[in-house]
């Protein structure tokens, strides 16, 4: 990769070109349906979209990969917790009724 190439990734990256940031979500978001509940599923499932589109170079998409998989597991366990307040709030305002 030249350095000119780097400079546009970056530029790319900053949100320097237009149309790109939507044109990214979009696919992301259909890389992120094919991996559902895989933990660095959708990571894997983007690498080669981020090297294409988003210039990333091997040694970006390692640093990327290493930093997602050590702070993967934190979104399932803030849920499950998000989701156990939510059941004690509500089992505090309507109580435990007889069936």
């Amino acid at each position: 990769m030249t350095e000119h190439d780097r400079q546009q990734s970056s530029a790319v990256a900053a949100g320097g070109k237009k149309g790109l940031g939507l044109f990214w979500k979009i696919v992301i978001a259909i890389a992120a349906v094919a991996a559902p509940g895989v933990m660095g599923g959708v990571l894997m499932a983007s690498v080669g979209l981020l090297e294409s589109i988003l210039g990333f170079t091997p040694e970006q998409t390692a640093l990327l990969m290493t930093c997602y998989l050590a702070l993967d597991g934190y979104g399932p366990a803030a849920n499950v917790t998000g989701d156990g307040a939510i059941a004690l709030v509500l089992d505090r305002f309507f109580g435990a009724r007889p069936v």
